[in-house]
């Protein structure tokens, strides 16, 4: 017998679709962050979970921190004997990904060390990179900006690679001397705040969206810690700032069983 799924996404009236887009119209950009993908290894229902916030909160932007790809079956870690071809496993990312891009046909892409891993097995066997596809051909995904890192509002939006650990963020954001968001480090999830004589810096890190339970996480199977997943709110980060985590509110996420909101606000001073 099947089952329906429940649809529980907000449905507007047409006035309140108009005063939404008047809203998103104007010159406060509000960015929703998307973790680390790792498709086709997606969490289920994550993609239902980015709609819902994006609507709740009015966003105007979508930037995604990475590693959109997981590319298990060329990664540097151990590969599984059992998993998907390269061809299977790149044909159903590409399916797991359509959504995203049928939903926000523009948005911003750091290339994550996973999205890199073709290039650099590319470089490594001696083959110049002309012979290397970008991204959009790939993927299907006219109007992503793919790059190393952006800034965006005077916030510095970044992978993550090269900064670790639970300050790997913040510690980036003091050395850069600039705010910080940045995925990559899929167990930990925060906003951290430093204040130095002249400013106040802050960093968002996000986990991941990613599936422990798949194959493609074998190498971490005895890790202590398990991805957090979670997507970021940035709201206009000229004068004021709100800097939201939303976790899900769906005990059948293995991480969280409550919802989770953290809100920081942040008054910066014009000097």
């Amino acid at each position: 017998m099947q089952t329906s799924v429940k649809n529980n996404r907000f449905r507007l009236k047409p006035h309140e679709i108009a005063a939404l887009e008047k809203m998103r119209a104007n010159h406060e950009r509000r960015v929703l962050v998307i973790p680390d993908l790792h498709a086709p290894f997606i969490e289920p229902g994550f993609f239902e979970h980015c709609q819902n916030i994006y609507d709740k909160w009015n966003c105007n932007a979508v930037h995604f921190t990475g590693d959109l790809l997981d590319n298990s079956f060329s990664s540097f870690h151990e590969i599984s004997p059992d998993g998907k071809s390269a061809g299977d496993e790149l044909a159903l990312a590409i399916e797991q990904i359509k959504p995203f891009h049928r939903e926000w046909p523009i948005a911003t892409v750091c290339i994550g060390n996973h999205d890199a891993i073709i290039s650099r097995k590319l470089v490594a066997s001696g083959l110049s990179s002309v012979w290397l596809k970008d991204f959009n051909e790939v993927l299907g995904t006219p109007g992503w900006v793919w790059a190393d890192k952006f800034n965006i509002d005077g916030v510095m939006y970044v992978h993550g690679t090269g900064s670790s650990g639970r300050n790997g963020a913040i510690n980036r954001a003091i050395n850069w001397n600039t705010k910080i968001v940045q995925g990559h480090i899929h167990t930990e999830t925060s906003i951290i705040y430093h204040a130095n004589k002249d400013e106040l810096l802050w960093s968002m890190q996000l986990g991941a969206a990613f599936d422990s339970s798949s194959y493609a996480a074998n190498y971490a199977k005895n890790f202590t810690k398990k991805p957090i997943i979670a997507v970021g709110v940035i709201l206009d980060n000229t004068n004021k700032s709100f800097n939201g985590l939303i976790m899900k509110d769906d005990i059948t996420w293995r991480v969280f069983a409550i919802y989770l909101l953290i809100i920081a606000v942040v008054i910066m001073l014009n000097l």
